[in-house]
């Protein structure tokens, strides 16, 4: 965060991956997250293709073609787990607006892992349902993996600056050590018992 003529800017740092064909029925996607600890993905339907130049386009007006959520450490570090050990990871986010369901995990194809895939549904609040789906090779996989792991730390070494700098603001004062005085000892009165 930088902080400008008493307005912060947050900084997103993303990596994109984009995978068209001739069908019109790719997806782009991208994972970024924030200095300030915050993690997102994004979609987008792909919305043209020029088979001239065998590219894809993925603009669009239409609001619904592309999807944003949020994603916390936990599943972050789920990701990077399912990269990590071939488990599937799901996760599911309800709002008042929408319901996304997540899962990433082996993409299997004829009985072989060829990579991972990350999909998300949606299912607005009228209950119309959406899906995004995007494929990624062993090679675009560990990007994944070392970029969220990159951001991870990123994230962990701020929040540990902060923590540090709130302790060091939040201590008290040194104070002189207060010198306590003894009482007086006093003498032991003698004291005779005749018997």
């Amino acid at each position: 965060m930088i902080k400008v003529a008493n307005i912060y800017i947050i900084i997103y740092i993303m990596i994109n991956f984009y995978k068209p064909n001739s069908k019109k029925t790719g997806h782009a996607c991208s994972f970024q997250y924030a200095k300030d600890g915050n993690f997102y993905f994004s979609f987008a339907k792909q919305t043209g293709w020029n088979d001239s130049s065998k590219t894809g386009s993925f603009k669009s007006k239409d609001r619904s073609n592309t999807i944003n959520g949020k994603l916390s450490v936990t599943e972050v570090c789920s990701i990077i787990d399912s990269i990590d050990s071939n488990r599937e990871f799901s996760a599911f986010h309800k709002s008042a607006k929408q319901t996304l369901s997540m899962k990433f995990g082996p993409y299997v194809r004829n009985e072989e892992q060829i990579g991972y895939t990350f999909s998300v549904n949606r299912k607005s609040e009228a209950g119309e349902s959406k899906g995004y789906l995007i494929g990624f090779n062993f090679g675009e996989a560990i990007q994944v993996r070392e970029y969220l792991k990159t951001a991870l730390q990123t994230v962990f070494a701020g929040l540990i600056e902060k923590s540090q700098q709130l302790n060091v603001n939040s201590k008290p004062k040194k104070e002189e050590p207060v010198k306590q005085e003894q009482p007086p000892q006093q003498e032991e009165d003698e004291i005779e018992i005749d018997f």
